[in-house]
C-alpha cells in the first residue's frame, strides 16, 4: 500500500524506469504502444480507501470519466486560476513544502486483457498533475511526481493472464505542487496519453543521436549510441539511414554489450533550420539470430548552434528569435489538448512568420516537437520548475537560497535536477530544441546551478537559458545568456551599450493582455543596433479562457478562491483562437522579406538565413484614391541576407490633389502572404482633399423653437438641442421624413480602461467619465451661438465645459449646415495643464441599432491604434459593428481605426458618410458605449444597448504593450498640452 507521507517527500517517485528518448518502436510493422485513453471507471474523494484494491469492488455503479481530461472539467471541484499565489494561499497556513490537508483524490479504473507471452510490459504516463499512484490486481506498483514527462512503470509482476484491474490514484497536491507554481489554470488530473507499452526481451531501451558538423560544413559526423534492454549471443542490428527516398548508409551491426555507439561520416550534409527543416530518418531493426525482434523510427536533424561573441549562429548564420510563448492550452480541453489542437497552434504560429516557441514553462507533448521537427520552429525547452511564490518577498527575509525553492538546501538537490535531466533524456533527439530552460521564475541556488551543470555535461550542441539568476547575480553564470522579462526598450538600449559582447534575449516581453502589444516596432528596432540583441518571446500565445456551457471563463468565474482573476488573458489570439490584430502586427515586424519602396521601384530586403526569393511570388499595386490603376506580379531572385532593387517599367502621371498608395506583397509557393509593405507616393497618409460640393445653392431656412434651432432646405432637415436646456448639441438629420440621427451628439475625453491601464492609470482614467457621459452645456449661454445664418450656411456653435471635480476645460464643436445639404463638423480641445492628459478626444454619435452594416477608407480590417497599426493594410472595407468589437476577456477599449478618409454607415436605401476635411481621423463603430463596457466585467455582463455608437476622434491613446501593472504608453502615443482639432464632413448619400 502506497505510504501517503511520501506526497511531502522531495521525491520523483518509487519504481519508475529510467528516463529515456521518446521513439516509437513496433514488432513486425505492429506498434508495440497501445493506448489507453477514453473511458475510465471514477471516483473522487477526500481519501484513498484500500476497498478500492479489492477484487471484490464493484465498478459498474461508477461514474465514467475520459481519460486524458481534467478533473475539474468533469464537474468535480472547481478550476482555480492564480498567477503568482499558490491555490491554498490564505486557507491553509502551511510550511515550504507542505502539502495541502484538504487535498482531493481522483481513482481512476480500467481493466484490460493481456495475452501474457514472454515479453516486457509497461505503463507509460504521458502527463498528469500532480502526483500518481498505480495499483495492478491490488497491488501497489508505484509512484510519480513526474508531471510533464513520461513516468514508466514495469508491470511484469504484478499481472496475470486474461483480465486486469489497473486502479490509478492521482493527489491534486503533492510536493511537486511546490514547483508547478505557473501562471495557468490549476487544475489536475490525467491530462497526457495513458499507454501500455509490450516490448520483447531483447529491445531498445533508449537512443541518443548526434550530429558534429566540420569545416565549412561539407562534412557531418553522426553518432548514435544504442542501449538495449540486455545482451545475448547472435544478436545484430540492422541500420539503414535514408533522406528523403535515398538511402545514405545501410548496414548490419553485431551487438556484444548492452551498448552500442554507432559513428560514420555524411558527405555535404542537408542541414536542418526553421527555413528549411531538412529531417534524416533512421531505421533499425534488431535480430536475434533469424529472428525480428523489434523495429524502431527516429527523425533527427543535422545543424549547430553557436554563441560567439554574445551572437547567435545556427548553421553559422546569425540567428534571430521571432519567438512566443506558449502554454500547452485549449479553451475546450484546458491542457489535454489534441493532436488536431497542437496543428492549429502551430500552422498559425508559423504562418504569422514566428520562428520559435519557448514552452511555458514545461515540456509538451512529444507531438509538438516532432510538428516542430516537420515544419522548422525553433524550439526552447522548459524544465517544470516554477516556484514563484516562494521567493516574491524574498528582499524581507535572510538567506533567501533556504527560503526558497529550489534554493541551495540540499535536501531538494536531487527532486530539482531530476525534473530538468527527465526534460532531457526525453526530447534529446529533436533537431528543434535550440535551448535548455532551467524553468521559470524560481529565483537561483545551488540546485539550479547543479542542473546546468549535468545539462552541460550531458550537451554541448544547445545554449543553457535560465532568468531567475538575474535576481541573484552570483549564480549567473548558469545560464548561457542574459535573460531578462519586460525589459522595456530604452531600458534594453542601455544595458547593450554596456554589455556589447554579452547575449542578450528576452523570455517574455511585450505582454499582449486584452488591447495591447503597442510600441513593438521600437523591440524590433533594436535588432539593427546591436549584434547582441537575440530578440525574445512573447508573452503569450493565446488567452487561456475555459469554454463551459458556450461561455468563456477566466479567473473567479467559477467562484474559487483565490484567484488571480483575467490574467490569464495575455494573449496574441482570443480564447476562441480568433486572431486578433495584435497578432497581425507581429506578423508584419516579423515577416522574413522587407521592402523600402520608392517611386522608381522597390528595394527588397531578404531576411531569410538560407533562403532566396525564387519561389516568392510578388506583387506590386498602386492605388489612386483607393482604386487600383496599376497590378503586377513578378518574379525577383533575391539571395539570403541580400538587397536587390527592382524597377518598375513604367511611371505613373500624378494628379493634383490625389493621393497615390504604393503596395508590394510577398507569397509563398502555397500562395500565403508572407510579407507586405505600403507607402504613400507624392502625397500623405494624413492628408485628404475632400471638398464641399456647393457653398452657394441658397435655399436654407432657419428657425427656433422653444427648445430647438431647425435649419432646413426641402426635405432636409437638421436640428440643433441646447435653447435653454443643459444637453445640447446636434440633435437630428432628417431626410425624405426618415431620421438618420435623432439623439445628441455629444463630446466624449473616455475610453473604456483597457487591461494595460492599471494600477493609477485605471484611478486616472476615470476623472474623465463624468464629463463624457454628461458634458456640461454651459449655462450662462442662454442660448447656443449662432455665428452666421443666411441662404447658403448656418454656423452654430457649442461650448461644453468639461467639469473634471472643480476645473473643467472648454470643448467646443462648430457646426456649418450648407445649402448643398452637408454638414460641416469642428471640434477643437486642449487639455488641461494640471490634470493627466485624456486617453480620447472624440465626438460620440449614437445611431439607431438597426444600422450595423458600414464602409470605410482607412486601416482595417481589424482594430489599429497609434502604436499598432502597421500590420493593417489602408484600404475600402466593409464591415458591421458586431464584427468590430474584439471579445476580450474583459470589455475595453476596442475598434479603433487609424488615418480614416471616410465611414459611411448604411441606413436602408441610403448612407450617412463622415468624410475627412484636410486631414484623416480616427473611428470607432461599436454596439456598446465606452459606458457599457466600462461598466462590464464580462461580456456576458454587457447590455442589450439600444443603439450602436460611432466615435470619431482628434486623438486617440496609443494601447502601450511593455507591461500590464504600470507601464505607461509610450509618451509619443499620448496626448500632449496643446490644442487637438479634427474637421469631417456629415453628408447624406
Amino acid at each position: 500500500m502506497f505510504d501517503e507521507l511520501l506526497l511531502s517527500k522531495p521525491i520523483t517517485g518509487e519504481n519508475l524506469e529510467k528516463d529515456i528518448s521518446y521513439f516509437e518502436p513496433a514488432f513486425i510493422q505492429n506498434r508495440c504502444r497501445t493506448s489507453l485513453n477514453g473511458n475510465f471507471k471514477f471516483i473522487y474523494c477526500d481519501h484513498f480507501d484500500e476497498q478500492f484494491l479489492s477484487e471484490d469492488f464493484d465498478l459498474s455503479k461508477l461514474d465514467d470519466i475520459k481519460v486524458p481530461t481534467h478533473i475539474e472539467l468533469n464537474g468535480y471541484g472547481k478550476p482555480v486560476y492564480t498567477n503568482v499565489q499558490y491555490p491554498w494561499d490564505g486557507i491553509e497556513n502551511l510550511g515550504l513544502g507542505d502539502v495541502p490537508k484538504n487535498n482531493k483524490v481522483g481513482v481512476y479504473f480500467k481493466e484490460i486483457d493481456i495475452n501474457l507471452e514472454d515479453k516486457d510490459y509497461f505503463l507509460e504516463f504521458e502527463g498528469f498533475e500532480s502526483a500518481l499512484v498505480l495499483y495492478v490486481n491490488g497491488q501497489y506498483v508505484g509512484y510519480s511526481t513526474k508531471n510533464y514527462t513520461t513516468s514508466t512503470f514495469k508491470i511484469n509482476d504484478y499481472i496475470i493472464e486474461g483480465k486486469n484491474r489497473i486502479v490509478i490514484a492521482v493527489y491534486k497536491y503533492s510536493f511537486s505542487s511546490w514547483y508547478t507554481d505557473q501562471d495557468m489554470w490549476r487544475l489536475f488530473g490525467i491530462h497526457r496519453d495513458v499507454n501500455l507499452l509490450v516490448r520483447n526481451r531483447f529491445h531498445v531501451v533508449d537512443i541518443k543521436n548526434t550530429a558534429v558538423l566540420h569545416g565549412n560544413y561539407e562534412k557531418a559526423t553522426v553518432t548514435t549510441e544504442f542501449e538495449f534492454s540486455k545482451y545475448e549471443h547472435n544478436l545484430k542490428l540492422e541500420y539503414q539511414l535514408k533522406y528523403k527516398d535515398k538511402v545514405i548508409r545501410k548496414r548490419i551491426y553485431d551487438i556484444k554489450s548492452n551498448n552500442l555507439k554507432v559513428d560514420f561520416d555524411i558527405e555535404n550534409p542537408h542541414l536542418w533550420s526553421d527555413e528549411e527543416p531538412n529531417l534524416y530518418t533512421l531505421f533499425v531493426v534488431l535480430r536475434h539470430g533469424q529472428l525480428e525482434c523489434e523495429e524502431v523510427n527516429l527523425n533527427f536533424g543535422i545543424r549547430e548552434i553557436q554563441l560567439l561573441d554574445g551572437v547567435l549562429y545556427l548553421n553559422r548564420k546569425k540567428l534571430f528569435i521571432k519567438g512566443v510563448n506558449r502554454h500547452e492550452f485549449d479553451a475546450r480541453y484546458g491542457r489535454a489538448i489534441t493532436k488536431e489542437s497542437i496543428d492549429e497552434d502551430l500552422i498559425n504560429i508559423k504562418n504569422h512568420n514566428f520562428n520559435a516557441i519557448r514552452t511555458s514553462h514545461y515540456p509538451n507533448q512529444n507531438y509538438f516537437y516532432q510538428r516542430c521537427d516537420e515544419l522548422g520552429i525553433l524550439v526552447m525547452d522548459e524544465a517544470p520548475i516554477e516556484t514563484h511564490g516562494t521567493w516574491m518577498h524574498l528582499g524581507k527575509v535572510k538567506d533567501p537560497e533556504f527560503k526558497s525553492l529550489p534554493g541551495s538546501d540540499e535536501k531538494y538537490l536531487d527532486f530539482t535536477v531530476e525534473r530538468g535531466i527527465s526534460m532531457y533524456e526525453r526530447d534529446k533527439n529533436h533537431p528543434c530544441i535550440i535551448s535548455w530552460s532551467l524553468g521559470n521564475e524560481s529565483h537561483a541556488g545551488k540546485n539550479l546551478e547543479m542542473l546546468s551543470k549535468k545539462l552541460k555535461e550531458l550537451d554541448d550542441t544547445r545554449f543553457i537559458h535560465y532568468e531567475g539568476c538575474c535576481h541573484n547575480p552570483k549564480y549567473a553564470h548558469i545560464s548561457d545568456v542574459v535573460s531578462r522579462m519586460y525589459t522595456k526598450p530604452d531600458e534594453i538600449r542601455k544595458f547593450l551599450k554596456k554589455n556589447p559582447t554579452v547575449p542578450f534575449i528576452l523570455c517574455e516581453f511585450a505582454h499582449s493582455m486584452g488591447n495591447s502589444t503597442g510600441n513593438f516596432d521600437e523591440y524590433m528596432d533594436l535588432r539593427h543596433e546591436f549584434k547582441n540583441y537575440l530578440g525574445g518571446f512573447i508573452w503569450d500565445y493565446m488567452d487561456q479562457g475555459l469554454l463551459i456551457d458556450g461561455k468563456y471563463c477566466f479567473g473567479g468565474d467559477f467562484g474559487e478562491y483565490p484567484t488571480d482573476g483575467n490574467f490569464c488573458a495575455n494573449g496574441l489570439i482570443l480564447a476562441s483562437k480568433q486572431n486578433t490584430s495584435k497578432i497581425e502586427t507581429v506578423k508584419y515586424y516579423y515577416q522574413p522579406i522587407n521592402f523600402v519602396i520608392e517611386e522608381d521601384g522597390i528595394e527588397i530586403i531578404n531576411d531569410y538565413l538560407v533562403k532566396n526569393t525564387s519561389e516568392i511570388t510578388f506583387k506590386y499595386q498602386i492605388f489612386e484614391d483607393e482604386t487600383c490603376i496599376k497590378e503586377q506580379n513578378f518574379n525577383f531572385d533575391v539571395q539570403p541576407s541580400s538587397v536587390k532593387k527592382f524597377v518598375f517599367n513604367d511611371k505613373i502621371e500624378f494628379k493634383k490633389n490625389t493621393r497615390y498608395l504604393y503596395r508590394v506583397t510577398a507569397f509563398d509557393k502555397e500562395n500565403h502572404e508572407i510579407a507586405f509593405e505600403e507607402k504613400f507616393i507624392n502625397s500623405s497618409r494624413e492628408k485628404v482633399y475632400t471638398s464641399i460640393s456647393n457653398e452657394q445653392g441658397g435655399g436654407l431656412e432657419i428657425f427656433k423653437s422653444f427648445n430647438h434651432l431647425t435649419v432646413q432646405k426641402d426635405d432636409f432637415k437638421v436640428i440643433f438641442n441646447g435653447i435653454g436646456c443643459v444637453n445640447g448639441g446636434l440633435e437630428a438629420i432628417i431626410y425624405k421624413n426618415e431620421y438618420l440621427l435623432n439623439k445628441v451628439v455629444q463630446p466624449t475625453l473616455f475610453r473604456a480602461t483597457i487591461d494595460n491601464e492599471a494600477m493609477l492609470n485605471r484611478y486616472f482614467n476615470q476623472i474623465y467619465i463624468g464629463c463624457s457621459k454628461d458634458p456640461f452645456y454651459a449655462p450662462f449661454i442662454r442660448e447656443m451661438k449662432v455665428k452666421k445664418a443666411n441662404k447658403d450656411k448656418a454656423v452654430i456653435l457649442f461650448k461644453y465645459a468639461m467639469m473634471k471635480g472643480i476645473t473643467y476645460n472648454n470643448f467646443y464643436v462648430e457646426y456649418t449646415v450648407y445649402s448643398s445639404k452637408e454638414i460641416k463638423v469642428k471640434f477643437w480641445f486642449k487639455p488641461s495643464a494640471t490634470l493627466v492628459k485624456p486617453p480620447l478626444i472624440g465626438l460620440r454619435f449614437r445611431i439607431n441599432k438597426e444600422f450595423r452594416e458600414f464602409d470605410f477608407k482607412g486601416y482595417g480590417l481589424l482594430d489599429n491604434y497609434s502604436d499598432r497599426y502597421r500590420g493593417q493594410k489602408y484600404g475600402s472595407y466593409e464591415s458591421d459593428v458586431s464584427s468590430q468589437y474584439v471579445n476580450y476577456s474583459i470589455p475595453q477599449e476596442c475598434g479603433n481605426h487609424e488615418f480614416t478618409k471616410e465611414v459611411n454607415i448604411k441606413m436602408n436605401d441610403k448612407k450617412l458618410s463622415f468624410v475627412a476635411l484636410n486631414k484623416t481621423f480616427s473611428f470607432k463603430y461599436l454596439p456598446y458605449s465606452e459606458f457599457e463596457m466600462e461598466n462590464a466585467e464580462r461580456y456576458e455582463d454587457l447590455p442589450a444597448s439600444k443603439y450602436n455608437y460611432l466615435t470619431i476622434h482628434a486623438f486617440n491613446k496609443g494601447v502601450g504593450g511593455d507591461d500590464s501593472w504600470g507601464a505607461q504608453v509610450h509618451k509619443k502615443y499620448r496626448a500632449k498640452l496643446r490644442k487637438y482639432s479634427c474637421n469631417f464632413l456629415i453628408k447624406v448619400r
